[in-house]
């Protein structure tokens, strides 16, 4: 057997693999959204995906690393809505009140994800692209366009609120 077709990198296994951890994810932001936080536990993810409660834990150790996973999705969720609400404007003042505006609306319509999110502060997006269009949506509030900053750029209280606001840190 190759180990293109087994568990190697990129593999048949791999990517079951990976569908499957996707698959329990979606699952839990699906209780989180529908029932709160107290739905959300391995026994009841299992269940919706044929899955024996103990066969969850090959997949996330315990219910806290699968949260943070969950909560990894939604910060790069929310940063696409972010990014699509700054993308257009130009940088500055105007574009900081519409990330602000854009983060208000996605904390209202999700409020139990939002609340994990709030709950579970040190997640990230699981991407190092999430990272980097996370500072360039900073950038873009801050008025700089090439990441270098500008001469006048804002206080540290911007970069401060903006820096909570992208990463959640």
């Amino acid at each position: 057997m190759s180990r293109a077709s087994s568990g190697g990198p990129g593999g048949h296994r791999a990517r079951t693999r990976e569908r499957t951890r996707t698959e329990l994810r979606a699952v839990a932001r699906r209780l989180l959204a529908e029932h709160g936080p107290e739905a959300v536990t391995l026994r009841a993810i299992g269940k919706e995906l044929g899955l024996v409660p103990s066969g969850v834990y090959r997949y996330y150790p315990s219910r806290e690393e699968l949260l943070s996973a969950v909560a990894g999705d939604l910060y790069a969720d929310l940063l696409a809505r972010l990014t699509e609400a700054a993308g257009p404007l130009p940088p500055g003042p105007r574009a900081l009140r519409a990330l602000a505006a854009a983060y208000r609306e996605w904390s209202l319509a999700h409020p139990a994800e939002f609340a994990l999110l709030i709950a579970v502060p040190n997640a990230r997006p699981p991407h190092r692209a999430a990272d980097r269009a996370a500072d360039q949506v900073a950038d873009q509030a801050e008025g700089r366009a090439d990441g270098q900053g500008q001469d006048g750029d804002a206080p540290g209280v911007r970069q401060s609120f903006i820096t909570t606001l992208l990463r959640a840190a």
